[in-house]
This record gives C-alpha cells, sequence and structure tokens, in this order.
C-alpha cells in the first residue's frame, strides 16, 4: 500500500510570518517607544540636573602659591622678595563673542595684533572648556583700571589724561593722584550726562515697607571695593552693620610694598625717608595720613 506525501501548507506558514513579523514590529515600536522617552527625560526634563552634574565632573587645578616671608642677610639686605604673578587665560565656552573680545585686548594693548593668529591657533587647537593661556606674568600696571580702561573714557577724560601727560599706560604710581582726577572729570561728564537724558519719575519715591532682611552691595571707591553689608527687623531697623572699605583690603599689600620701598633708602635722612613712605601710602589711600596716624618710622643704623 503506497504511503501519502504530505503537502506544505504555505497560508499556515504566511500567516506563521505575518505573526512574527507584527510581534518583531510591535516589540521594535515599544523600544523605540523607551528609547525616545528616556531620551526626553534625560534631555528636556532633566536637563538642568544633568547639566549642573556634567560641569562639575570638569576639575580645573588651580594652584595656590605658598606665602613665604623676605629673605634677608645679616645686615637686613633683602635676598629674596616676593612677586605677584597674573596671567592672562580665555576659556573659549565663557567667551560670548571670541573676535570682539580679542579685538578688545588688542585695543587694551594687553595683545599685540601680529600674534592674533597664534592666538586663534593656540584657541583652535584646545577644547571650548579648557582655559587657554594669552599671556604670561602680566606686570601689575597691565592689570590696573586705567591701563584697561583708558579707551572706555569719555572724549573730555581723554582729553584731560592726555593734556596731564598720561598715555594709555601711567607707569608712575606716585601720579595716582592725576589718574584720579581724570577720574574726577570723567565722572563729572558721566553725571551730566546721565542728567541731560533723565526724565522726571511719575512719584519722587518708591513707598518702601519695613520687613526683616539682610543685604549686601559692593562699590568701586577710587580706593578700591567698598563693601556693605546691613540686617534688618520687622519695624526697619538695622541689627546689624558691617562696612569694608578698601583700606582694610590694601592693608596687606601697601606693608608689602613699604618693604620693598625701604629697604633702597635707608640712606636718607629720617624726616626724608618717612615724608617718602607717606607718599607710597597715599598712592593706595590718599585720606589714611589725614585720618589716622599710619606710619611709625624707627630706623636703626649700625
Amino acid at each position: 500500500m503506497a504511503q501519502g506525501a504530505r503537502i506544505k501548507d504555505h497560508w499556515a506558514e504566511q500567516r506563521l510570518f505575518l505573526a512574527r513579523l507584527v510581534f518583531a514590529l510591535v516589540f521594535i515600536i515599544a523600544l523605540a517607544v523607551i528609547v525616545v522617552t528616556r531620551l526626553v527625560q534625560l534631555q528636556v526634563v532633566q536637563y538642568d540636573y544633568f547639566s549642573a552634574q556634567s560641569q562639575g565632573n570638569r576639575i580645573r587645578i588651580q594652584p595656590v602659591p605658598p606665602t613665604r616671608g623676605l629673605i634677608l642677610d645679616r645686615n637686613g639686605k633683602v635676598l629674596a622678595d616676593n612677586q605677584a604673578s597674573f596671567d592672562l587665560v580665555l576659556t573659549p565656552e565663557q567667551v560670548p563673542d571670541l573676535k570682539q573680545t580679542l579685538q578688545h585686548l588688542v585695543a587694551t594693548g594687553l595683545v599685540a595684533a601680529e600674534d592674533l593668529d597664534d592666538i586663534r591657533e593656540e584657541i583652535a587647537a584646545h577644547r571650548r572648556f579648557e582655559a587657554v593661556s594669552i599671556r604670561d606674568h602680566l606686570s601689575d600696571l597691565e592689570v590696573a583700571r586705567y591701563a584697561l580702561n583708558h579707551d572706555l573714557l569719555s572724549p573730555l577724560a581723554r582729553q584731560a589724561a592726555q593734556d596731564a601727560g598720561l598715555g594709555r599706560v601711567c607707569r608712575n604710581p606716585f601720579q595716582s593722584i592725576v589718574v584720579r582726577a581724570v577720574e574726577t572729570v570723567y565722572a563729572v561728564d558721566e553725571a551730566l550726562r546721565i542728567l541731560e537724558a533723565a526724565e522726571r519719575p511719575h512719584q519722587p519715591c518708591v513707598e518702601v515697607r519695613p520687613r526683616a532682611g539682610r543685604g549686601l552691595a559692593a562699590t568701586e571707591a577710587p580706593r578700591g571695593l567698598l563693601h556693605h553689608t546691613y540686617e534688618l527687623d520687622e519695624q526697619g531697623r538695622i541689627t546689624f552693620a558691617q562696612i569694608i572699605p578698601p583700606t582694610s583690603q590694601n592693608q596687606a599689600t601697601i606693608e608689602a610694598d613699604l618693604r620693598r620701598f625701604i629697604a633702597p633708602r635707608l640712606h636718607l635722612p629720617d624726616d626724608q625717608l618717612r615724608w617718602q613712605c607717606e607718599q607710597a601710602v597715599r598712592n593706595y589711600d590718599p585720606c589714611i595720613s589725614c585720618s589716622t596716624h599710619f606710619l611709625k618710622l624707627k630706623v636703626e643704623r649700625r
């Protein structure tokens, strides 16, 4: 008796294939939805959190040199001294307009125009979050306020600086009173400009209701930064006040400069040496010599 041959069921295989295909598509779509959902959560919902985390992952090493004292010989002559060192660095991602920033550095004299191509190549060779060294060992004069802002003076103040014999950079610390005079001209000129453009408000003052709080502010005075801190109670009465004048901030630098200033002038008579030391102090603070007995000079010559 002949055996029957099994005929292949194409329709059954096709249905099985379609079922598997549908299952695979559903599985792939589900995976895609999960991935997209996760991406939205990471990139949109939790963007601020992970952005802050990524910023914290970058560690910037800031060397802090130890404070060392003066090295003197047995006769009191200074053999080794401390000198502040300033470097000019640029982090590309923190500069909104790199081209304008470099042009401003050229305008202020901190960077030479012929060095711009080398600086751009150096910046391009680093990642955007890396600090790029532009110049090393800037002098105190190059980081001074006057040197950085001469090009920002008004035409009247710039003319006053020129008439007083001041260039783009003042290298004589004993001309600080002349620089302050130019700043005064600028302040008056700016005040007149503000007054001419001022509009009368609808009311002369704003009503303020007393409440408890704490406020801090800093402003630039001719001698440096002036810090104020106040605390008020519910009735608006001051319960705490702290004023940090530039004098206290400059004190350590004044003393260090006096040590360097006196050493090469010990041959002068005491009165003349005291007078020149007072001049050096007034370069930082023109008021301290009048308000306090700030300098007592005692010289022991052997």
